[in-house]
Protein backbone atom coordinates (compact mmCIF):
# COMPACT_ATOMS: atom_id res chain seq x y z
CA UNK A 1 0.00 0.00 0.00
CA UNK A 2 1.38 3.39 -1.00
CA UNK A 3 0.46 6.23 1.38
CA UNK A 4 -0.27 9.51 -0.39
CA UNK A 5 -1.65 11.42 2.59
CA UNK A 6 -3.21 10.77 5.98
CA UNK A 7 -6.50 9.65 4.46
CA UNK A 8 -5.47 8.59 0.95
CA UNK A 9 -3.74 5.35 -0.15
CA UNK A 10 -3.02 3.68 -3.49
CA UNK A 11 -2.67 -0.08 -3.76
CA UNK A 12 0.47 -1.09 -5.68
CA UNK A 13 -1.58 -3.35 -7.97
CA UNK A 14 -3.33 -0.25 -9.30
CA UNK A 15 -0.12 0.83 -11.05
CA UNK A 16 0.38 -2.72 -12.39
CA UNK A 17 -3.14 -2.93 -13.84
CA UNK A 18 -2.77 0.55 -15.31
CA UNK A 19 0.45 -0.55 -17.05
CA UNK A 20 -1.19 -3.72 -18.40
CA UNK A 21 -4.10 -1.71 -19.77
CA UNK A 22 -1.64 0.65 -21.48
CA UNK A 23 0.36 -2.23 -23.01
CA UNK A 24 -2.85 -3.87 -24.30
CA UNK A 25 -4.00 -0.54 -25.71
CA UNK A 26 -7.12 -0.63 -23.58
CA UNK A 27 -6.28 2.36 -21.41
CA UNK A 28 -9.37 4.31 -22.48
CA UNK A 29 -11.72 1.43 -21.59
CA UNK A 30 -9.99 0.93 -18.25
CA UNK A 31 -10.24 4.62 -17.39
CA UNK A 32 -13.95 4.75 -18.31
CA UNK A 33 -14.67 1.79 -16.03
CA UNK A 34 -12.53 3.25 -13.27
CA UNK A 35 -14.22 6.65 -13.45
CA UNK A 36 -17.64 4.97 -13.21
CA UNK A 37 -16.63 2.93 -10.16
CA UNK A 38 -15.01 5.98 -8.55
CA UNK A 39 -18.15 8.10 -8.97
CA UNK A 40 -20.15 5.19 -7.52
CA UNK A 41 -17.95 5.18 -4.39
CA UNK A 42 -17.91 8.97 -4.15
CA UNK A 43 -21.71 8.83 -4.04
CA UNK A 44 -21.43 6.55 -1.02
CA UNK A 45 -18.98 9.08 0.44
CA UNK A 46 -21.42 11.96 -0.13
CA UNK A 47 -24.22 9.95 1.50
CA UNK A 48 -21.99 9.12 4.48
CA UNK A 49 -21.13 12.80 4.94
CA UNK A 50 -24.82 13.72 4.63
CA UNK A 51 -25.67 11.20 7.35
CA UNK A 52 -22.95 12.56 9.64
CA UNK A 53 -20.48 9.69 9.32
CA UNK A 54 -16.71 10.20 9.25
CA UNK A 55 -14.44 8.66 6.62
CA UNK A 56 -11.33 6.99 8.02
CA UNK A 57 -9.42 6.63 4.73
CA UNK A 58 -9.78 6.13 0.98
CA UNK A 59 -7.89 3.49 -1.01
CA UNK A 60 -7.44 3.31 -4.79
CA UNK A 61 -7.62 -0.38 -5.73
CA UNK A 62 -7.29 -1.82 -9.27
CA UNK A 63 -11.05 -2.45 -9.28
CA UNK A 64 -11.94 1.04 -8.06
CA UNK A 65 -11.93 3.45 -5.18
CA UNK A 66 -12.91 2.12 -1.77
CA UNK A 67 -13.60 4.09 1.38
CA UNK A 68 -13.53 2.97 5.00
CA UNK A 69 -15.77 4.57 7.59
CA UNK A 70 -15.02 5.06 11.23
CA UNK A 71 -17.29 2.92 13.38
CA UNK A 72 -19.98 5.56 13.91
CA UNK A 73 -23.68 4.93 14.22
CA UNK A 74 -26.63 5.18 11.89
CA UNK A 75 -29.79 5.66 13.89
CA UNK A 76 -32.50 4.46 11.50
CA UNK A 77 -33.06 1.88 8.81
CA UNK A 78 -33.77 4.64 6.27
CA UNK A 79 -30.24 5.97 6.83
CA UNK A 80 -28.85 2.48 6.16
CA UNK A 81 -30.80 2.25 2.90
CA UNK A 82 -29.64 5.71 1.80
CA UNK A 83 -26.00 4.80 2.47
CA UNK A 84 -26.07 1.55 0.49
CA UNK A 85 -28.27 2.61 -2.42
CA UNK A 86 -26.55 5.95 -3.06
CA UNK A 87 -23.92 4.22 -5.26
CA UNK A 88 -26.38 2.40 -7.58
CA UNK A 89 -28.46 5.59 -7.75
CA UNK A 90 -25.41 7.42 -9.12
CA UNK A 91 -24.96 4.71 -11.78
CA UNK A 92 -28.62 5.04 -12.79
CA UNK A 93 -28.26 8.83 -13.15
CA UNK A 94 -25.05 8.47 -15.18
CA UNK A 95 -26.69 5.88 -17.45
CA UNK A 96 -29.66 8.19 -18.04
CA UNK A 97 -27.35 11.13 -18.79
CA UNK A 98 -25.22 9.05 -21.18
CA UNK A 99 -28.36 7.84 -23.00
CA UNK A 100 -29.60 11.41 -23.38
CA UNK A 101 -26.21 12.51 -24.76
CA UNK A 102 -25.76 9.50 -27.07
CA UNK A 103 -24.13 10.63 -30.29
CA UNK A 104 -23.28 14.03 -28.84
CA UNK A 105 -20.26 13.17 -26.69
CA UNK A 106 -17.48 10.57 -27.11
CA UNK A 107 -17.93 7.20 -25.38
CA UNK A 108 -21.60 7.93 -24.55
CA UNK A 109 -22.64 4.39 -25.48
CA UNK A 110 -19.83 2.85 -23.41
CA UNK A 111 -20.82 5.01 -20.45
CA UNK A 112 -24.45 3.97 -20.80
CA UNK A 113 -23.89 0.21 -21.01
CA UNK A 114 -21.20 0.07 -18.32
CA UNK A 115 -23.29 2.10 -15.88
CA UNK A 116 -26.32 -0.04 -16.64
CA UNK A 117 -24.39 -3.26 -15.99
CA UNK A 118 -22.85 -1.85 -12.81
CA UNK A 119 -26.27 -0.69 -11.61
CA UNK A 120 -27.88 -4.11 -12.17
CA UNK A 121 -25.00 -6.11 -10.64
CA UNK A 122 -24.84 -3.91 -7.53
CA UNK A 123 -28.56 -4.33 -6.90
CA UNK A 124 -28.35 -8.13 -6.81
CA UNK A 125 -29.48 -9.33 -3.34
CA UNK A 126 -26.08 -10.87 -2.67
CA UNK A 127 -23.74 -9.74 0.12
CA UNK A 128 -21.57 -7.70 0.16
CA UNK A 129 -23.03 -5.97 -2.92
CA UNK A 130 -25.09 -2.86 -2.19
CA UNK A 131 -28.36 -4.65 -2.93
CA UNK A 132 -27.41 -7.59 -0.74
CA UNK A 133 -26.39 -5.39 2.18
CA UNK A 134 -29.62 -3.39 1.87
CA UNK A 135 -31.63 -6.61 2.03
CA UNK A 136 -29.58 -7.78 5.02
CA UNK A 137 -30.16 -4.55 6.93
CA UNK A 138 -33.90 -4.70 6.26
CA UNK A 139 -34.07 -8.34 7.36
CA UNK A 140 -32.05 -7.67 10.53
CA UNK A 141 -34.28 -4.68 11.30
CA UNK A 142 -37.40 -6.84 10.98
CA UNK A 143 -36.27 -10.23 12.33
CA UNK A 144 -33.19 -9.49 14.45
CA UNK A 145 -29.50 -9.96 13.79
CA UNK A 146 -29.43 -13.76 13.98
CA UNK A 147 -32.40 -14.50 11.72
CA UNK A 148 -31.71 -11.57 9.41
CA UNK A 149 -28.12 -12.68 8.84
CA UNK A 150 -29.21 -16.27 8.23
CA UNK A 151 -31.94 -15.24 5.78
CA UNK A 152 -29.63 -12.90 3.86
CA UNK A 153 -26.98 -15.64 3.66
CA UNK A 154 -29.56 -18.02 2.20
CA UNK A 155 -30.64 -15.43 -0.37
CA UNK A 156 -26.99 -14.77 -1.29
CA UNK A 157 -26.36 -18.49 -1.81
CA UNK A 158 -29.44 -18.85 -4.04
CA UNK A 159 -28.37 -15.82 -6.05
CA UNK A 160 -24.79 -17.14 -6.46
CA UNK A 161 -26.04 -20.59 -7.54
CA UNK A 162 -28.44 -19.02 -10.05
CA UNK A 163 -25.67 -16.85 -11.50
CA UNK A 164 -23.31 -19.84 -11.80
CA UNK A 165 -25.96 -21.92 -13.60
CA UNK A 166 -26.64 -19.04 -15.99
CA UNK A 167 -22.92 -18.55 -16.67
CA UNK A 168 -22.40 -22.29 -17.26
CA UNK A 169 -25.26 -22.32 -19.78
CA UNK A 170 -23.75 -19.35 -21.62
CA UNK A 171 -20.32 -21.05 -21.66
CA UNK A 172 -21.81 -24.33 -22.97
CA UNK A 173 -23.51 -22.49 -25.82
CA UNK A 174 -20.86 -19.92 -26.65
CA UNK A 175 -17.64 -21.58 -25.52
CA UNK A 176 -15.13 -20.74 -22.81
CA UNK A 177 -15.28 -17.17 -21.55
CA UNK A 178 -12.70 -15.99 -19.03
CA UNK A 179 -14.81 -13.00 -17.96
CA UNK A 180 -17.72 -15.24 -17.03
CA UNK A 181 -15.40 -17.58 -15.10
CA UNK A 182 -14.06 -14.62 -13.14
CA UNK A 183 -17.62 -13.46 -12.49
CA UNK A 184 -18.61 -16.91 -11.16
CA UNK A 185 -15.59 -16.92 -8.85
CA UNK A 186 -16.59 -13.43 -7.70
CA UNK A 187 -20.16 -14.55 -6.96
CA UNK A 188 -19.12 -17.65 -5.00
CA UNK A 189 -16.29 -15.82 -3.20
CA UNK A 190 -18.65 -13.08 -2.06
CA UNK A 191 -20.96 -15.60 -0.42
CA UNK A 192 -18.08 -17.38 1.36
CA UNK A 193 -16.00 -14.38 2.38
CA UNK A 194 -18.64 -11.63 2.53
CA UNK A 195 -17.84 -8.77 4.86
CA UNK A 196 -19.80 -5.65 5.63
CA UNK A 197 -18.59 -2.68 3.69
CA UNK A 198 -19.50 -0.14 6.36
CA UNK A 199 -18.83 -1.85 9.66
CA UNK A 200 -21.69 -0.58 11.79
CA UNK A 201 -22.12 -2.12 15.24
CA UNK A 202 -25.47 -3.88 15.58
CA UNK A 203 -25.59 -3.63 19.39
CA UNK A 204 -25.10 0.13 19.41
CA UNK A 205 -27.61 0.57 16.59
CA UNK A 206 -30.06 -1.47 18.66
CA UNK A 207 -29.42 0.63 21.76
CA UNK A 208 -29.73 4.03 20.10
CA UNK A 209 -32.33 3.35 17.42
CA UNK A 210 -34.34 6.59 17.14
CA UNK A 211 -37.57 4.88 16.13
CA UNK A 212 -37.92 3.41 19.63
CA UNK A 213 -37.32 6.68 21.48
CA UNK A 214 -39.93 8.93 19.87
CA UNK A 215 -43.04 7.72 21.68
CA UNK A 216 -43.84 7.96 25.40
CA UNK A 217 -46.23 4.99 25.13
CA UNK A 218 -45.27 2.04 22.98
CA UNK A 219 -45.91 -1.67 22.46
CA UNK A 220 -43.22 -4.02 23.72
CA UNK A 221 -42.46 -7.69 23.16
CA UNK A 222 -41.58 -10.17 25.90
CA UNK A 223 -38.63 -12.52 25.44
CA UNK A 224 -38.00 -15.36 27.87
CA UNK A 225 -34.51 -16.61 28.74
CA UNK A 226 -32.83 -18.94 31.21
CA UNK A 227 -31.16 -17.06 34.04
CA UNK A 228 -27.71 -18.29 32.93
CA UNK A 229 -28.24 -17.38 29.25
CA UNK A 230 -25.44 -15.35 27.66
CA UNK A 231 -26.44 -11.77 26.98
CA UNK A 232 -24.93 -11.55 23.45
CA UNK A 233 -26.91 -14.65 22.42
CA UNK A 234 -30.11 -13.01 23.68
CA UNK A 235 -29.31 -9.80 21.81
CA UNK A 236 -29.14 -11.74 18.54
CA UNK A 237 -32.86 -12.48 18.94
CA UNK A 238 -33.80 -8.79 19.12
CA UNK A 239 -34.61 -6.52 16.21
CA UNK A 240 -34.68 -2.77 15.75
CA UNK A 241 -38.35 -2.71 14.72
CA UNK A 242 -39.63 -3.62 18.21
CA UNK A 243 -38.92 -2.88 21.86
CA UNK A 244 -38.30 -5.76 24.26
CA UNK A 245 -38.33 -6.78 27.88
CA UNK A 246 -36.42 -9.93 28.76
CA UNK A 247 -37.75 -12.18 31.54
CA UNK A 248 -35.14 -14.48 33.10
CA UNK A 249 -36.35 -17.68 34.77
CA UNK A 250 -34.67 -20.46 36.73
CA UNK A 251 -35.06 -24.18 36.18
CA UNK A 252 -38.38 -24.10 38.09
CA UNK A 253 -39.71 -21.42 35.73
CA UNK A 254 -39.65 -18.85 38.50
CA UNK A 255 -38.91 -15.31 37.39
CA UNK A 256 -35.56 -14.22 38.76
CA UNK A 257 -34.96 -10.98 36.85
CA UNK A 258 -36.61 -8.65 34.35
CA UNK A 259 -34.40 -6.54 32.13
CA UNK A 260 -35.19 -3.96 29.48
CA UNK A 261 -33.59 -4.15 26.04
CA UNK A 262 -31.48 -1.07 26.76
CA UNK A 263 -30.24 -2.55 30.04
CA UNK A 264 -29.29 -5.81 28.31
CA UNK A 265 -27.31 -4.10 25.55
CA UNK A 266 -25.77 -1.68 28.05
CA UNK A 267 -24.46 -4.60 30.13
CA UNK A 268 -22.88 -6.17 27.06
CA UNK A 269 -21.18 -2.92 26.05
CA UNK A 270 -20.00 -2.21 29.60
CA UNK A 271 -18.28 -5.59 29.65
CA UNK A 272 -16.64 -4.84 26.27
CA UNK A 273 -18.34 -7.91 24.83
CA UNK A 274 -19.56 -6.21 21.70
CA UNK A 275 -19.10 -8.97 19.12
CA UNK A 276 -22.42 -10.28 17.90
Amino acid sequence: MIKISKHLYIHWLFAAVLAIAYINRDLEGFMISYVIITIHELSHLAAAKFLGLTVSHIIFYPFGLNMKLKNELLYSISDEVILYLSGPAANALMAAAALALSGKIPYANDLYYQNLVFFVINLLPMCPLDGGMTVKKLLCYKFGFEKGTRYSKFISILCAISLCILCFRIILVGGFNSSLCIFMAFAVGNVIFSKEKYNQNFLKELLYCKNKKNSRIYNAKILGAAEDAHYPEIAKKLNMADSYFIIFTNENQKVTKIMSEDELVGCILDNNNIKI
